[in-house]
């Protein structure tokens, strides 16, 4: 994607000249002869930089500055003023803008100033994408697996990168690793590497405020709206949305976002413009979209438009040769969260975790081991480090059904709520994340069912 840069002047002669200039550095240009029209201009062509004359006959300069950095605070905005008068060069950069340029312009010096908030721009971008993902790199190598079902994902995966404007859906049981996939998918894509990765988990956001997290809203747009605020959608410019647990968005909010999927503009909420957003959409959910949408809890239309490359997360039952692969990662990652020294998985080890069906995939293979790595006092994890005996699951569902008694369905959930509750989940969210339920839900379950805090 090549950048683009938004001119503001009222010569029409000098706008001319930038646009074509700027256009034979590659960049695609578009000049605004009419300030008033600016902020239109912006939402319609969207660009990654402005740059705006400080004296124009029909706006201030600095005056639209702050409109515009109010609005669309990440573009970088360079002031260009045939003024030697500091004050004015100081009031720009207190209003927000990345430099300020004399004229007459030296194109060299524009394309260089130009060239510098870009680089701001993608620093800043990198910043934030370090503080968001964990340190493994995510690339094809860290997608370990001979198996048939991993060698069909890398091979869907490199030509998914080739293509960043096609929506992805992701599927498969929880616990398997699909924000881990969407990752991936991103730092593969030559263009969205570089920009923000924004990570989503709708089944944890309330149903309430939903569309202003995802969308924004302007000032006063509601009682709690004191000033603007710019929505997931928008953060991810030129990066990657990633939205888990879609089967969790509202249906008022699934219109909007088929919408946003179709045209590519967002508006906020209170707000009269629509702002054009260029990012590629991943989404996943571990629930059957087609089921719920003959049952009225997902919308059709929805469901055929992110479903145009679905990728496919395997179980670890599905591909159990892989599981000692996958454990030497989850081994080595470890090993350096936890400032230990090399540790390996000793045959008789890979072999016990082989055996085992994991309900909860690779998550609970990782809470496992990290507890193996806590507490092993040597450099190999044995069958004793992991605490897991085989056919350990089989007994565990004799319990949950209860051997010697018979339970009707409400009592049967209740029983296997209660079991993941006290022997299987370490946490509330991963309790929910195994039954493939929400939190919400799964506090009203326990309600139900008074199976106390």
């Amino acid at each position: 994607m090549s950048k683009k840069i938004l001119f503001v002047d009222d010569d029409s002669n000098l706008l001319t000249l930038l646009t074509h200039t700027f256009s034979k550095y590659g960049y695609q240009t578009h000049g605004v002869q009419n300030p008033k029209k600016l902020l239109d201009e912006i939402s319609s062509f969207y660009p990654h930089v402005i740059c705006m004359d400080v004296s124009m006959p029909e706006m201030d300069g600095v005056s639209l500055l702050k409109e515009v950095k109010s609005t669309v605070p990440q573009i970088p905005v360079i002031m260009v003023t045939a003024s030697n008068n500091m004050d004015i060069a100081i009031d720009c950069l207190r209003s927000g803008a990345f430099h300020y340029i004399r004229k007459p312009i030296n194109r060299e010096e524009l394309l260089k100033t130009v060239e510098q908030a870009l680089e701001l721009k993608n620093l800043k971008n990198e910043v934030s994408q370090f503080k968001r993902q964990v340190k493994t790199e995510f690339d094809l190598n860290s997608l370990v697996g001979q198996s048939s079902a991993f060698a069909k994902l890398r091979t869907q995966l490199e030509k998914l990168a080739k293509v960043p404007e096609a929506p992805v859906l992701i599927t498969g049981e929880t616990g398997t690793g699909k924000s881990f996939i969407a990752r991936i998918l991103h730092h593969i894509t030559p263009e969205t590497a570089s920009h923000s990765f924004v990570e989503i988990n709708a089944g944890a956001i309330p149903g309430t405020i939903f569309e202003s997290e995802l969308f924004g809203y302007m000032k006063g747009a509601f009682t709690d709206a004191r000033k603007d605020k710019i929505g997931l959608v928008e953060e991810a410019q030129d990066g990657t949305l990633f939205l888990d647990e879609i089967d969790s968005v509202p249906l008022q909010t699934q219109a909007k976002l088929l919408s946003f999927l179709e045209s590519k503009k967002v508006r906020r909420i209170g707000g009269l413009k629509d702002f054009t957003v260029s990012t590629r959409v991943v989404v996943a959910t571990n629930a059957d979209l087609e089921t719920l949408c003959r049952a009225g809890g997902f919308r059709e239309d929805l469901f055929y438009r992110i479903n145009v490359i679905n990728l496919r997360m395997p179980s670890l039952r599905e591909v159990s040769a892989d599981i000692p692969l996958i454990a030497e990662q989850v081994l080595t990652e470890g090993a350096r969260k936890f400032g230990k020294g090399e540790i390996k998985l000793r045959g008789d080890a890979a072999d016990l975790l082989s055996q085992y069906s994991f309900p909860g995939n690779v998550r609970e293979l990782r809470n496992i081991l990290e507890r193996a790595l806590i507490f092993c006092s040597s450099t190999e994890i044995t069958p004793e480090d992991l605490n897991l005996k085989p056919g350990q699951e089989s007994r565990a569902e004799s319990l949950i059904f209860g051997v010697g008694k018979v339970l009707d369905l409400e009592g049967l959930e209740r029983e296997y709520i209660n079991y993941i509750l006290k022997y299987h989940a370490k946490s509330y969210q991963e309790a929910a994340d195994i039954l493939n339920i929400s939190t919400k839900n799964l506090w009203e379950k326990r309600k139900k069912y008074d199976l106390g805090d």
